[in-house]
């Protein structure tokens, strides 16, 4: 989608938000950030959030109805899988949402660099990067604690998706059970330090750590028990999940 699209997708719901005169938004969102060393103002400031509110209601709205920002099968050409693969899942609540939210990150990669220095990308780009870090973290990116991660994402579904079945959806979701790396988790990592691959003479486990993207699989036997492990060199335990 083309940044005038977003413009016109996020129009249509300004009389929900009580925004008669689109004028100072268009002013505000459609033309280039000059100076980004100031501060906005007040008034800037509530502009930008209104906005910012009607986009998550966007997406949020779009997971609960099934639908996503242009056509899925961009995400298996991007990151080499489908959500329904790297999730192992083919309906519900979580993959509506994970559909949703990819195609949007898609999307939203697509206007840049051109758009780099438009307000309205930039707040784009921000909610892609919020909601990735709440449900959908990847390898580098900041990992909150379980509890406080499913503390955030009911918070959020129950503000723009009340419609979701909630407990379906934490049920399904991937992302609320242990996922540790070796980068972001270094101590809690050590506890399954004493875990050794299977030796190369036997079958390996193989199942894919759930992020996107990833190359690493779990080096233990099949039908191990416990979590996943996946091992690099000198045999070192590089990350540990639960399916």
């Amino acid at each position: 989608m083309e940044l005038g699209a977003w413009w016109e997708l996020i129009k249509q719901e300004f009389s929900v938000f009580g925004i008669k005169d689109d004028t100072p938004i268009r002013h505000l969102l459609l033309e280039r950030i000059i100076d980004t060393q100031s501060s906005p103002t007040e008034e800037q400031k509530q502009i930008i959030s209104k906005v910012a509110d009607i986009v998550w209601k966007i997406i949020f709205t779009k997971a609960a109805k099934g639908q996503t920002f242009g056509n899925p099968d961009k995400i298996k050409s991007r990151f080499g899988e489908s959500v329904e693969e790297n999730y192992g899942l083919n309906s519900g609540p979580f993959i509506d949402l994970a559909r949703a939210y990819w195609t949007y990150k898609i999307e939203i990669d697509e206007l840049f660099p051109k758009h780099d220095e438009i307000g309205l990308a930039v707040i784009l780009a921000k909610i892609e990067m919020d909601i990735g870090s709440v449900f959908f973290p990847t390898p580098g990116s900041y990992r909150i604690p379980v509890e406080m991660r499913k503390a955030e994402q009911l918070k959020l579904l129950s503000k723009y998706a009340p419609e979701i079945d909630l407990q379906l959806f934490l049920r399904q979701n991937p992302m609320l059970r242990l996922i540790l790396t070796r980068n972001e988790n270094p101590e809690e990592i050590q506890k399954y330090s004493h875990i050794r691959p299977a030796p190369l003479s036997v079958p390996h486990c193989f199942t894919r750590f759930p992020v996107p993207g990833s190359r690493m699989t779990c080096s233990l036997e099949p039908f191990h028990s416990g979590p996943h492990v996946a091992h690099g060199w000198f045999k070192k335990v590089y990350a540990v999940w639960e399916d």
